[in-house]
């Protein structure tokens, strides 16, 4: 029996892991048909779409070396490295860089 993990929720979106497979279930159809033209579109490797049914896509797990562990918080993961591949550094509320 494959375990499940809660990865992250919200009111918008959540994502389950269900062994090597990722499920978000979002409640806007669209948000899911633009992440998924957006993957299909990337220039870079993203996760195999397995399926789509309204409100959830199925992603397969990606191979290959994790940013960091998972018990960091997306602030540490968004200093680390940006989409460019740039160090990237949060702004504060103030918009002054810490």
């Amino acid at each position: 029996m494959e375990d499940v993990e809660i990865v992250v929720t919200h009111h918008e979106r959540a994502t389950v892991r269900v062994g090597e497979v990722f499920l978000k279930i979002d409640g806007d159809q669209a948000r899911i048909d633009a992440e998924v033209e957006a993957m299909v579109s990337a220039p870079i490797p993203t996760a195999k779409i397995l399926w789509r049914k309204p409100s959830v896509l199925a992603l397969a797990t990606l191979s290959g070396t994790a940013l960091g562990p998972a018990e960091r918080t997306i602030i540490e993961l968004v200093c680390c490295i940006g989409g460019t591949g740039e160090l990237v550094y949060p702004r504060s509320p103030s918009g002054m860089v810490k």
